[in-house]
């Protein structure tokens, strides 16, 4: 359910597709361990600050990709 939360796939290829599910798959697996501990502010603090470094940038739309 991944918090009720709409996630964008940027790409475009079957296998590119698969490689951002797992992604975000491993991330929220990650996360959700954190919020059965105790002290689970500091935590989710801590877990945002490093996340924070992860977000992809908004998308351009002029960029196209270049063909050989």
């Amino acid at each position: 359910m991944l918090l009720d939360r709409e996630e964008a796939i940027r790409s475009r290829t079957p296998t590119e597709v698969q490689q951002e599910l797992w992604g975000i798959f491993l991330a929220y697996n990650l996360v959700r361990p954190e919020l059965s501990r105790p002290t689970i502010p500091k935590h989710l603090r801590n877990i945002r600050a490093s996340l924070k470094t992860l977000i992809l940038p908004p998308r351009r739309a002029e960029r196209r990709s270049r063909e050989p």
